[in-house]
């Protein structure tokens, strides 16, 4: 499954609107991140790193682990853009 595909998931709502329906505002490490989809952690782990240079995702190292952290004010602004862009308001 590509990273456009797994985008294509997630709604603009599901990401932003309703903190308290997932874990969007709590930390998740990469493996638990890959344990919701049915590609391994690597194929996971490679667009964390994009998101992590967009600053639409935070990251923590703790130990060996590390723990990832949706930045929901910065996709928020990057959505408000990009979505009107391909004709969703």
């Amino acid at each position: 499954m590509s990273s456009t595909t797994l985008l294509a998931r997630l709604t603009f709502r599901d990401l932003v609107s309703d903190p308290g329906r997932a874990d969007y505002g709590s930390s998740m490490t990469a493996g638990a991140l890959a344990s919701r989809f049915s590609h391994s952690w690597p194929t996971t782990t490679r667009p964390l790193g994009v998101l992590v240079k967009a600053g639409l995702i935070t990251v923590r190292p703790d130990g060996r682990e590390r723990h990832y952290v949706l930045n929901r004010e910065r996709l928020t602004s990057a959505l408000e853009l990009w979505l009107p862009s391909v004709g969703i308001k």
